[in-house]
């Protein structure tokens, strides 16, 4: 394991916050993966097609573009697999995320983790999210859809593999967060 650098977040219940809009000159759009088409971008083709296997082609990819057709958003929406061995076999992660740094700052993301919210909600599903525990404006978009803080981990350098290494009992999540303050008991 590398050092515990990672916050885990978890989303339990279906309501999702519709407060948030897309500029006019965006467009969001859900990318389905087949085994000819694995993404809807030019990079970084092995992760996509690791990601098809082992998934079996159930990842999705949600993501922004301008007017121009370049995406300036994206969120990866994946099922419980190896990597994921807290969550539960009908919970979904979303991430990994990036949003062009130029157009940061205007809710963009906030947009779209909401919407991802309210076309994959079902009844009995988790959400969950991890973000580096210095990635301040990613943390306050998880805090800002709902998301609860249930611990912190790291990645291993075999495969991948996230470990919630510090469960937070319940009264210790909070809805800000300093690293200090989140301390395992």
């Amino acid at each position: 394991m590398i050092k515990n650098n990672l916050i885990f977040f978890k989303k339990n219940n279906v309501k999702y916050n519709d407060a948030f809009d897309l500029k006019e000159d965006l467009t969001i759009r859900i990318f389905k993966p087949t085994l000819l088409k694995l993404k809807p971008h030019k990079n970084k083709i092995f992760i996509y097609l690791f990601w098809y296997l082992f998934t079996f082609g159930k990842y999705k990819i949600i993501y922004v573009t301008n007017r121009d057709e370049k995406i300036v958003c994206y969120s990866h929406l994946l099922p419980k697999f190896f990597k994921f061995p807290f969550m539960a076999k009908q919970d979904l992660h979303m991430g990994p995320s990036w949003t062009d740094p130029n157009y940061r700052g205007q809710g963009i993301f906030t947009y779209v983790k909401s919407h991802t919210l309210q076309t994959f909600h079902n009844k009995g599903v988790a959400f969950w999210a991890i973000v580096e525990k210095d990635n301040y404006p990613s943390i306050r978009v998880q805090l800002k859809n709902g998301f609860e803080i249930v611990g912190t981990g790291a990645k291993s350098k075999l495969l991948g593999r996230y470990e919630i290494t510090c469960l937070l009992p319940a009264p210790a999540r909070q809805n800000h967060v300093e690293s200090r303050d989140m301390r395992c008991h």
